[in-house]
């Protein structure tokens, strides 16, 4: 437990340094690189949340000292025997302080889990009760037009549901699109069912999984719950990047407008293994921004790739080397015994050694 634990903490202090760094590049990045980029980026952060271990490597660092150092080596001939002796005194237990901080870290793991799986079982208790399914309407057939032009296979379900205000897409294995009961124009239900299956398209529910498990791994890390919400953005804006993709200026604004009639209200049922086409007002400005922006901006690539660089360089060790004399002095212990009598000698003897 010990271990695991030191292994959390470096890991967790390594990475919020760059998640800092990330959170205040990402404006930046955003005018000149495309948003699902950062997005991906942002997951290369998510893994190394979730798995602690690093490559070890050095990095030496040399400075130079006028003083000797002196540097004492202990050599024995023979291997020494250690007798232990069992005693009658009573033994004490005492909790030692990671077995303490052991059980806090997992309990409020094991919380945080059991917190969002109720709440995505009382979501879809709520879906059942009160979600309806009718294969014969025109939002099935647009549904399924759409999915084969995209080219998705699987058949995505639909359902309509007054317990929602914005559409979602559910379901790991069995795609489910849900939309609230309100009256969409043909061009806005195209885009919104466009929104969704990019969503399922692109794996995001994984995603969000996988930000899960990190988020329940470092519960006691503020700056973990900040980068959800981070990708959480990044998420809708790279999937609205993609549905209006190619399109003229009015198409671009005709879908502005739709995302915004979708946050008039707050969603009344919610659950984290959702993609929503609405994530609140937070962030609203910065999704039209990139909607209406048309420019064309370059691949991201070069920013994975530093991402992996940074993950890489928390496993780093930084090793001083010092320049100078350095008097290395061992000790030869010998063991003789003589008449059942142990008898120690010891001989010291004294090298200098002058480094390069």
């Amino acid at each position: 437990m010990e271990k695991l634990l030191s292994l959390v903490a470096v890991n967790t202090v390594t990475m919020s340094l760059l998640i800092i760094c990330f959170l205040f590049i990402t404006p930046r990045l955003s005018n000149k690189y495309h948003s699902k980029w950062i997005y991906y980026s942002w997951l290369l952060i998510v893994i190394g949340l979730i798995v602690p271990f690093r490559i070890q490597f050095n990095i030496i660092l040399e400075h130079s000292v006028s003083d000797p150092v002196y540097v004492q080596d202990y050599y024995s001939g023979e291997e020494q025997d250690i007798y232990l002796t069992e005693g009658n005194e009573p033994e004490s237990v005492s909790i030692s302080w990671y077995q303490i901080a052991g059980g806090i870290w997992l309990s409020g793991l094991i919380i945080y889990v059991m917190f969002q799986s109720w709440r995505h079982y009382r979501f879809i208790k709520i879906l059942h009760r009160w979600g309806e399914e009718d294969k014969n309407t025109y939002e099935y057939i647009l549904l399924q037009k759409i999915s084969w032009e995209m080219g998705i296979s699987k058949t995505v379900r639909l359902l309509n549901n007054p317990c929602i205000t914005s559409p979602m897409q559910i379901g790991f294995v069995k795609p489910v699109i849900l939309l609230p009961c309100m009256n969409f124009t043909d061009q806005e239900l195209s885009l919104i069912l466009r929104h969704e299956l990019i969503h399922y398209k692109r794996k995001d529910l994984w995603y969000k999984g996988l930000i899960l498990i990190a988020t329940a791994i470092h519960w006691f890390n503020p700056l973990v719950f900040v980068m959800g919400k981070a990708i959480k953005e990044q998420c809708e804006m790279s999937c609205d990047n993609e549905v209006v993709k190619g399109a003229d200026a009015e198409k671009r604004l005709q879908y502005c407008e739709t995302i915004i009639g979708m946050m008039q209200q707050q969603s009344k049922a919610e659950t984290v293994f959702a993609a929503n086409l609405s994530n609140g007002i937070r962030g609203l400005k910065k999704r039209i921004q990139s909607i209406l922006d048309g420019r064309d901006k370059k691949t991201g690539a070069v920013i994975m790739c530093l991402t992996l660089i940074g993950i890489l360089l928390t496993g780093a060790n930084l090793v001083t080397v010092a320049e100078g004399r350095i008097i290395t002095i061992t000790t030869d212990i010998a063991d003789t015994i003589e008449d059942e009598e142990t008898s120690i000698s010891t001989v010291f003897e004294y090298y200098y050694k002058e480094t390069e």
